[in-house]
């Protein structure tokens, strides 16, 4: 987890002010960082949920730790609005209390858990990890699969309380340390913007990615978790064959992002995806065809997208 610095009101304030890209104000990386530029924006909560179910641990994070000052206006919609010292750190978390006394109180340190994870996966060693063998990264789905079996064998699969666990567990199936690059689709501007750049080796690629695209799950994991709960089928094999088909990732644009957000598609899928004999139904790039962007795809095949032939 990071730790307040010296400037990070004045830089929240400055971007408040001048809003952009750049998330990277307060040292957060991956998921988080994500967030905090949703926030700068502005998101609901279902926008910040397909992030992190442990959303709400972040704002709790962000409020205690570097003094951001956070609205929720209207209802379910939040926003960075600036920074300032708090007079009590123990107080700046308090108005969240009342909305989140139902969640674990443990989610402010999955945030730093979570932080560290995605940190050491990415400290492997890159002369082993991007070896062409090691693409796409041991497979979590089929032990994922195994251990989501155990919960629903039990009735557990939907039980409120372990919502955010098996939110965690859907998203960690597909992902590894290698991110963008292992990622199994990208859009050709992605492509594009990445060609004109001289990059010289696979944690590049990442930084570059990182900072300039979204990387996004082509399927909601809320969605999955819809399915999970509503499958008949919760046998071991039948859970890693719907991960294997849902479970799957692709690096875009911002833009290609906030077109699926205009059709308010940033957490759910089409309608025709849910009715069968629809051409959507049951299809993982429904939303990416009822954007328009599914032309623009291109799907990886076995070896990382970076290095590529040149």
């Amino acid at each position: 987890m990071t730790r307040h610095h010296i400037g990070d009101e004045a830089r929240t304030n400055e971007l408040v002010e001048n809003a952009n890209d750049d998330v990277s104000w307060l040292r957060h990386r991956g998921l988080a960082a994500e967030l905090d530029r949703r926030l700068l924006q502005g998101a609901t909560e279902a926008e910040l949920a397909e992030v992190r179910s442990s959303w709400m641990g972040h704002i709790a994070h962000l409020r205690a730790v570097h003094h951001v000052l956070l609205v929720e206006q209207p209802r379910g919609f939040w926003r960075i609005t600036g920074a300032e010292p708090a007079q009590n750190e123990g107080d700046s978390i308090a108005p969240l209390a009342a909305r989140a006394s139902e969640m674990d109180a443990a989610l402010v340190d999955e945030e730093a858990d979570a932080e560290e994870a995605e940190e050491a996966e990415e400290a492997i060693d890159p002369a082993v990890a991007d070896t062409p063998a090691a693409a796409g990264g041991p497979s979590r789905i089929g032990v994922t699969a195994r251990a989501l079996a155990a919960l629903a064998a039990r009735g557990l699969m939907a039980d409120p309380l372990l919502k955010a666990s098996v939110g965690m567990l859907i998203r960690q199936a597909s992902e590894s340390h290698h991110w963008h690059n292992c990622a199994h689709y990208r859009s050709a501007d992605v492509r594009r913007l990445v060609d004109e750049q001289e990059l010289r080796s696979p944690s590049q690629y990442q930084a570059f990615c990182r900072s300039n695209f979204r990387h996004e799950h082509v399927v909601p994991n809320s969605v999955i978790y819809r399915m999970l709960c509503k499958t008949a089928d919760v046998s071991a094999r039948a859970i890693e064959s719907l991960l294997a088909r849902y479970c799957i990732r692709a690096t875009i644009t911002l833009e290609e992002n906030a077109a699926l957000n205009r059709l308010g598609l940033a957490s759910g899928m089409p309608s025709g995806f849910w009715q069968p004999g629809h051409p959507l139904h049951d299809d993982p790039l429904a939303r990416y065809k009822a954007a328009g962007l599914f032309e623009r795809l291109e799907r990886r095949g076995d070896e990382l997208w970076f290095p590529q032939p040149r």
